[in-house]
């Protein structure tokens, strides 16, 4: 799916993930402020039609986007914000699915550049150690009246296989 899209590879020699982040940050806030960037880690699979969801979740109005429906929403003390197996949330309907209101992610998400401008300061100071503190950051975004959807089921996973994104068997997408 990835030779579809153009790629630009820039080789770097950071050596931590909130370092990455911060510079693919710095790249970011160099596009037109309507464009839509998607910070990517290196440890995920991607659903068929992916592009389009991210695009649909955008389209909706959320400030934020990730495709990836962790499993710490489902489990009790993986999340503080997890009671009873899930969590509070409001549910949306796009044109090819379903998708939730969620109090966090991990640093693979979604935005809108002037969305990257109106909240560099979070971004960056839940960055600015070698590894990026993504649930602190989300919780003060949503503080700041930040929304932030993932679909359910997910249209991406980590590629640790205890924190795959559930109701996918994701050995047929490999």
């Amino acid at each position: 799916m990835i030779s579809k899209y153009q790629t630009n590879i820039k080789k770097v020699k950071i050596g931590h993930g909130a370092g990455t982040f911060n510079l693919a940050l710095d790249e970011a806030l160099k596009l037109d402020n309507n464009e839509v960037v998607y910070f990517l880690e290196n440890d995920y699979l991607h659903r068929p039609q992916s592009y389009k969801i991210l695009l649909e979740g955008i389209e909706i109005g959320a400030d934020y986007v990730s495709l990836y429906d962790h499993p710490d929403k489902y489990i009790d003390g993986a999340n503080p914000y997890v009671e009873g197996g899930g969590e509070i949330t409001k549910v949306f309907l796009s044109q090819t699915c379903h998708w939730k209101l969620t109090n966090s992610t991990t640093m693979t998400f979604a935005t809108k550049i002037k969305t990257l401008y109106e909240d560099e300061k979070i971004l960056r100071e839940f960055t600015k150690g070698s590894y990026p503190e993504d649930f602190k950051m989300f919780l003060t975004l949503r503080d700041k009246g930040r929304s932030l959807i993932t679909p359910i089921p997910g249209y991406s996973t980590h590629g640790e296989t205890a924190w795959l994104s559930p109701l996918i068997n994701w050995e047929n997408i490999i």
